[in-house]
């Protein structure tokens, strides 16, 4: 009797499994969703998957601090973003102000935006 070859397991099972708990993790957060079990049972009806394959896969320990992790990254990446985002638009304010409406260059914009962030550091209320 000869042992059975299992097949090259696929590239994306990995990557699977976690959109799936990312997934329900951001679905068990919403305002309207207070059962995880809820959540898994859209999941598993959307990716024409079983419940219990959702279930499975959002009962790996690993793989719900993974989520977990990963959620908290985007929100911390997010919050840069705007700051970034507030920063730039708070240099090309105070350009405007000293030299009116124009179009300004990415420089420009740049080297105000360290002038300020200079001020901001220095600032000692």
């Amino acid at each position: 009797m000869t042992a059975r070859k299992r097949g090259r397991p696929r590239k994306d099972h990995w990557d699977g499994r976690k959109w799936t708990v990312l997934r329900v993790l951001s679905l068990s957060q919403r305002k309207g969703w207070e059962k995880v079990g809820a959540a898994i049972q859209k999941i598993a009806q959307e990716e024409g998957i079983s419940p219990r394959t959702v279930w499975s896969r959002w009962a790996q320990g690993d793989y719900r601090l993974w989520a977990h992790l990963t959620r908290e990254k985007l929100e911390h990446d997010a919050m840069v973003d705007l700051a970034h985002e507030a920063a730039w638009e708070a240099a090309m304010e105070s350009l405007a102000e000293e030299h009116g409406d124009r179009e300004f260059t990415d420089e420009e914009i740049e080297s105000r935006l360290e002038q300020l962030q200079q001020e901001w550091a220095d600032f000692d209320p």
